[in-house]
C-alpha cells in the first residue's frame, strides 16, 4: 500500500495542475449530482483522470467511444452501490437526522465509536461487492473490449494480487479519496455540535481535488504492475463467451443484490405507517368515537382530523393534506398537547393502538427517513438482508476470479476446464443468497 501512494504521489507530480483540474471537475459534478446531469459528468471526469494516470505510467489508451461508455456504466455502478449502502448505514446506525438541530452536544465516546464501526462494517462489505471489479473501468481504457470480458480480467486481476490486499486497496483507496470530507465531518461533529455535521463536509471540498486524483492513482498504479497478467489483448477479445447459464448466474449475482439494496433505499423515501402503541403522556385536548366522515377539530390551532374510509386526513391551512392510511375501523381517535407538538392517538378493533406526533402546522415529526428504515428494516428482515449480502460480497471472487483466469488461459492457447467449473459452481451456490437479498428487499418495499 505504501509503494502505491508513493506512485501515486509520483504521478500526481507529473502534472499537478492537470490533476487539480480534473479532480476538481469530479467534485463539481458531484455537487450536481442532485440536479441529474452529474450522474452523466462525474463518472467522465473520473475516466479522464485514469486515462491521464495511465499515460502517465506508459500505458495506451482507447480513443473516446464505446469503451468509455462502458467505463463510465461501471465507475457509476460502484460509485452508487458504496454512496447508497453509506448513506443507508448513516441513517440506520448514525444520530438521526432530524433530531440533529436540537442536539447540540455531541455523542458519548463510547456510542460514537459504536455507531462510526457499525457504518465502516457496511461501507465494507458493499466495498467488497464492487471489489472484484475495481479495475474494469481501467482494462476497457487501456484494453477495450466488451463489459462482460473487462469484469471478469479485473476480477483475474484481483486473485492474481491476492485477494486479501485487493479488498484492503479498494477500501484505503477509496476512504483516500474522502477522507478530507469524513476527518473535517467528525472533527466539526465532536467540536461544535451534531446538526454542523454538513458544513463540516462543505469546508473539506477544497481538498477533495487532491485527495481523489490520489486514491484513484493508487488503483491505476496496482492495475499496472498486475496487466501483464491478462496477456494481449487481441487474442482475449476473440475468444468465446461462457455458455448461458454460466453468465446468467454470474449476472444474477451482481443485479439480484443491487436491485434489492435499490429496493430498501426506495423504502426509506417512502412515508411510514402510525408508530405502534400509545401515544406519549401529556394534555388531552381533544377526543372522538368516529362515525363515517367524522372530523376532529384540535383546539387552538387549524388542524382537522377527518376520518374516511380506509384512512386518516389530516389538515391545515399551511400545508397540504397528510394522508395515513388505517384499513381498520377506528373505535377512537384522542389528541395529546405535547411540549412543542401533538400526538394524535388512534385506537381500533383487538386493542390496536398506534398514534403519529405532528406540529402545529400538520406536518409529521415523527417520520424521519431513520425512523422508515428501522420500521421496515428490522429483525429478522435485517438478518436475512446481511447475511445474503455478505455471502454474495464475500464469495464473489470465487465465482467470478475462476472465469477470469480461464478466459486469460485460452487467450494463451491453453485449456483449463477446471477453472471455468470451479467459477460455475461458486456462482451457483451464492445464487439463493442473491436472491435472499433481493426477496429481503421486496419483502422490506412491498410488504410496508
Amino acid at each position: 500500500m505504501i509503494a502505491l501512494l508513493q506512485s501515486s504521489l509520483r504521478i500526481f507530480r507529473g502534472s499537478p495542475g492537470i490533476f487539480l483540474g480534473l479532480g476538481s471537475a469530479v467534485v463539481i459534478s458531484l455537487c450536481a449530482v442532485c440536479g441529474g446531469i452529474g450522474l452523466l459528468l462525474a463518472p467522465w471526469f473520473v475516466c479522464e483522470l485514469l486515462s491521464l494516470q495511465l499515460e502517465a505510467l506508459d500505458r495506451g489508451v482507447r480513443p473516446r467511444g464505446r469503451e468509455w461508455v462502458l467505463a463510465c456504466v461501471v465507475v457509476l455502478g460502484m460509485v452508487l452501490v458504496v454512496a447508497s449502502a453509506g448513506w443507508l448505514a448513516a441513517l440506520s446506525f448514525g444520530p438521526d437526522v432530524a433530531s440533529a438541530d436540537s442536539a447540540s452536544a455531541p455523542l458519548p465516546w463510547p456510542e460514537a465509536l459504536r455507531r462510526v464501526l457499525l457504518i465502516a462494517v457496511a461501507l465494507a462489505l458493499a466495498v467488497a461487492f464492487t471489489a472484484p471489479f475495481l479495475h474494469a473501468p481501467l482494462v476497457l481504457l487501456a484494453r477495450g473490449g466488451r463489459l462482460g470480458g473487462a469484469l471478469l480480467e479485473s476480477a483475474s486481476l484481483m486473485r492474481s494480487s491476492g485477494t486479501l490486499p485487493h479488498l484492503m486497496l479498494s477500501f484505503l483507496a477509496q476512504a483516500l479519496c474522502l477522507s478530507p470530507a469524513l476527518l473535517s465531518a467528525i472533527v466539526v461533529a465532536r467540536t461544535f455540535e451534531r446538526a454542523a455535521t454538513p458544513l463540516g463536509i462543505l469546508a473539506a471540498l477544497p481538498l477533495l481535488p487532491l485527495s481523489i486524483p490520489l486514491g484513484l492513482g493508487m488503483v491505476s498504479s496496482a492495475y499496472v504492475q498486475h496487466e501483464p497478467v491478462l496477456g494481449d489483448a487481441q487474442v482475449a477479445h476473440q475468444q468465446p463467451s461462457l455458455p448461458l447459464m454460466h453468465r446468467a448466474l454470474l449476472i444474477t449475482n451482481v443485479v439480484a443484490p443491487l436491485l434489492g439494496l435499490a429496493l430498501i433505499g426506495a423504502s426509506a423515501l417512502l412515508p411510514a405507517g402510525p408508530l405502534p402503541g400509545p401515544a406519549p403522556s401529556g394534555e388531552l385536548v381533544a377526543s372522538l368515537t368516529p362515525t363515517d366522515a367524522s372530523t376532529l377539530r384540535v383546539p387552538d390551532t387549524s388542524l382537522e382530523v377527518a376520518v374516511t374510509p380506509g384512512a386518516l386526513r389530516l389538515v391545515s391551512g399551511l400545508e397540504e393534506p397528510l394522508i395515513l392510511p388505517w384499513p381498520a375501523p377506528i373505535e377512537e381517535l384522542r389528541v395529546v398537547r405535547l411540549a412543542q407538538r401533538y400526538a394524535i392517538e388512534i385506537r381500533g378493533a383487538h386493542n390496536r393502538v398506534h398514534h403519529v406526533e405532528i406540529d402545529a402546522a400538520g406536518t409529521r415529526v415523527d417520520d424521519s427517513v431513520r425512523q422508515r428504515l428501522i420500521r421496515h428494516l428490522s429483525g429478522w428482515v435485517l438478518l436475512l438482508f446481511l447475511l445474503g449480502f455478505t455471502v454474495v460480497s464475500l464469495g464473489g471472487p470465487t465465482a467470478f476470479a475462476p472465469a477470469g483466469r480461464a478466459r486469460i488461459a485460452l487467450a494463451r492457447g491453453e485449456t483449463d476446464s477446471s477453472e471455468e467449473r470451479r467459477s460455475l459452481l461458486a456462482a451457483a451456490a451464492i445464487v439463493p443468497f442473491a436472491l435472499l437479498v433481493l426477496a429481503s428487499g421486496a419483502l422490506v418495499f412491498f410488504g410496508r
